[in-house]
């Protein structure tokens, strides 16, 4: 029995018709041996009784319990291979997915960034960008001594401290008194430190594009060196600096971060986990297509796509197959179901238009796995037919919309994951074709001879 409001799996809905088609056939027949018997000059209750005991017999009664005890056994097998499933039907449902919606960072990558290249167009601006990369993050130490926190800030800390710049020390003579945080809209975060004389600074990093709007005088060359380090593979990253006067203090994103000076651009690498490109082949080969959605500029996210195989190299020349949030947020519903099926990357993409990709495919027929593991992801995992929350770096808020967590993160259990769910529905098939054989001996011609 479904709850209210919960849509039924896709097993769910072919047994239903299964069922239908069974209990028809079953009458139809048994209609048919008492019409028989009836002209046969048989006794019209004998008969009637004998009819309603065939069709009992014919049915599949043992088939709800081996369901639950394949789907329970094969859930058993998929928390060993990292997969821990929070909802039983989920099991069969991964089964039927015919496209992979997935994160990049930390799923289709290590989530080990470290800073490969730094990019400045003054030389001088140098030491105040590894200043801005030690202080600007969350980063904090841990009872160990090691650095804890979200890898994009770990990387920009530990490149800061290898050149000799401790973010203990900057913070030393520039406390920090105010922080805006990062947000999927403004695609940049900002700390705001108080200096000696009682005046403030402001650091910001982000995306190059969100601190350009930020700028007074944007210098194009900045989008050129951007283009470069994304073409590589790296993240890009930007940094940049704002002196507060004297008596301003903090209120929002759109008092402080204006007349922003940029310093540099840190091109940041996150290898693609190793497993990763035969897990995606796999899929292929299974005819399940895999998307990528990230939040890293358009150029990086297709060259690590065509890097572990989820771009061909027709792919990677057709322009078609990437799309950016900016681009997304101006077409329209019957447009995005145009094109849906034929895209292959999604980047600077909001957490909120997963809910619009994922129902765009669902329109077009497809069985869709959603992964997600933020707070704005929960309505697109909720949406998405498996809904897939990751155990490491996931809040609480998307574990609990999601019908399966990833306890390693890692893009490859997923694949595992799907194909566990397609051996379980075979199973479940093989199950139907031998207990139908068993009970058409109920209704088989020994009885057509009495």
């Amino acid at each position: 029995m479904l709850d209210q409001g919960t849509a039924a799996t896709p097993l769910q809905k072919r047994m239903t018709a299964f069922g239908k088609v069974v209990s028809i056939a079953v009458l139809a027949i048994c209609a048919v041996l008492f019409t028989v018997g009836w002209l046969r000059g048989g006794d019209p209750m004998t008969l009637l009784l004998t009819s309603i005991s065939l069709a009992v017999a014919a049915i599949p009664e043992a088939l709800p319990a081996l369901m639950s005890v394949s789907l329970a056994l094969s859930a058993a097998r998929m928390v060993k291979q990292h997969a821990l499933v929070r909802r039983l039907a989920a099991v069969e449902t991964l089964g039927s997915v015919t496209f992979i919606c997935t994160d990049k960072t930390g799923t289709l990558t290590r989530n080990r960034m470290r800073v490969e290249q730094v990019v400045v167009l003054h030389e001088d601006d140098r030491q105040a960008m590894v200043r801005t990369m030690a202080i600007s993050n969350d980063v904090a130490i841990g009872t160990d001594g090691s650095p804890v926190g979200e890898g994009t800030e770990l990387a920009l800390f530990e490149h800061a401290r290898e050149d000799g710049v401790r973010k203990v020390d900057v913070e030393r003579d520039l406390p920090r008194v105010a922080e805006v945080p990062f947000d999927a809209v403004r695609k940049c975060m900002s700390t705001v430190h108080r200096r000696s004389d009682g005046s403030h600074v402001l650091f910001i990093k982000g995306a190059l594009e969100s601190l350009l709007e930020r700028t007074a005088s944007p210098d194009p060359r900045w989008k050129v060196e951007a283009d470069r380090l994304a073409a590589d593979g790296l993240r890009v990253m930007a940094l940049g600096v704002r002196d507060l006067s004297m008596g301003e203090l903090p209120h929002d994103p759109a008092t402080l971060e204006h007349d922003i000076t940029l310093l540099g651009l840190a091109g940041i690498e996150d290898p693609p986990r190793d497993e990763v490109p035969q897990a995606i082949a796999d899929c292929q080969g299974a005819g399940i297509r895999t998307v990528m959605i990230t939040g890293d500029h358009p150029v990086t996210a297709r060259t690590i796509a065509h890097r572990i195989g989820l771009m061909s190299a027709a792919d990677t020349a057709d322009a078609r197959t990437v799309i950016t949030g900016a681009e997304l947020a101006k077409l329209g519903a019957d447009e995005l179901r145009a094109r849906v099926e034929h895209i292959r990357v999604y980047a600077r993409v909001s957490p909120e238009q997963k809910l619009d990709i994922v129902t765009a495919l669902q329109d077009r027929g497809h069985f869709v796995a959603m992964t997600g593991d933020g707070v704005n992801d929960a309505p697109a995992l909720k949406r998405a037919d498996i809904g897939v929350a990751m155990g490491i770096t996931g809040t609480d808020v998307s574990r609990e919309a999601a019908d399966m967590v990833l306890l390693d993160d890692n893009f490859a259990t997923l694949a595992h994951a799907v194909r566990e769910g397609r051996r379980v529905f075979d199973n479940i098939r093989k199950f139907i074709k031998y207990i139908l054989t068993a009970n058409a001996g109920e209704i088989g011609p020994s009885h057509w001879r009495r």
